[in-house]
């Protein structure tokens, strides 16, 4: 880049960059096609025949996030791995054009706020850009547990929804946008009906990874629980501390604030005093200054 051409016409950098970015552009549906013909079916290919290895069923564990859990031996068997596995290429001109994409996306993210100015407050959604820019171009899969999505974009369920997918075998893992208490409260309620008596006798395994839900709203309750106790305990010491710094000098009658009225003096006290009289100044004016604007000029 930016070296003298073989044919004589010197370039700069950013002009062989973006002869590299047209060249990408171009190849890039021959490529695709390539892919999409000839390199999926020999993938696909590969794993059926990786497929015929396992002939009988077979019993794996289910490790959790402490360890193994409850009814945590499933039984796998050959038929449950057919259609389970995606197989996508990678070539070089898809690195370079996301390279692109990338970069243009950041610019969009770097205007938003001017665009958003201009254009309503939701013209440009940040949040979900960010995200976006980090999943595609960074392949950042944990974006969620930083960046804090819309409620739309979070795929939060509600409580009905997810004690649904409880009876065809899938438990959501709780989100910390849940409504906790009422999750928590619906669930309970559900545990106690007849349905979930019958799953429980049908599918222990779900039924106990239901249970482990239910019990992780209540943990959840029970931190912002402690979480609020701990603010308030904290702001109570510190409102005490600052009534014993401003107001141990005085009486009760007295104020911590100097010329403020304290609880046991009257409302309209202290008053203010507007003219010369109240203050003691009622001597006579000059003949020049009677008619003055300002009662206080002498």
């Amino acid at each position: 880049m930016g070296a003298q051409d073989p044919f004589g016409k010197s370039k700069t950098a950013t002009q062989h960059q973006s002869e590299v970015d047209e060249g990408n552009i171009r190849l890039a549906g021959p490529i695709s096609s390539y892919e999409q013909d000839v390199i999926m079916p020999m993938l696909n290919q590969m794993v059926w025949n990786n497929q015929q290895f396992m002939s009988y069923p077979k019993v794996v564990r289910q490790l959790g996030a402490i360890g193994l859990q409850w009814q945590d031996r499933t039984t796998i068997a050959p038929e449950d791995l057919i259609g389970r596995f995606l197989v996508q290429p990678l070539a070089s001109h898809r690195l370079l054009t996301k390279q692109t994409q990338v970069q243009q996306l950041v610019n969009i993210l770097d205007r938003a706020p001017i665009i958003n100015q201009m254009y309503g407050p939701q013209a440009v959604k940040m949040p979900k850009l960010l995200a976006m820019i980090l999943e595609q171009g960074f392949d950042v899969r944990n974006v969620d547990d930083f960046i804090s999505l819309p409620t739309e974009d979070g795929n939060l369920l509600t409580a009905m929804r997810e004690q649904e997918l409880w009876y065809h075998g899938n438990v959501p893992p709780v989100r910390s946008d849940d409504n906790q208490m009422r999750h928590a409260f619906a669930h309970q309620e559900e545990l106690k009906e007849d349905r979930f008596e019958m799953l429980d006798q049908n599918n222990p395994q779900v039924a106990a990874k239901a249970r482990a839900h239910v019990a992780e709203h209540m943990d959840r309750i029970a931190m912002i629980q402690e979480l609020q106790e701990g603010m308030l305990m904290q702001a109570s010491q510190q409102g005490a501390m600052q009534q014993s710094m401003g107001g141990g000098g005085g009486g009760g009658g007295e104020s911590p604030v100097a010329g403020a009225g304290g609880p046991e003096q009257e409302a309209g006290s202290p008053k203010v005093r507007r003219n010369e009289n109240q203050r003691g100044e009622g001597g006579p004016k000059s003949e020049a200054m009677k008619n003055a604007p300002n009662q206080g000029a002498q």
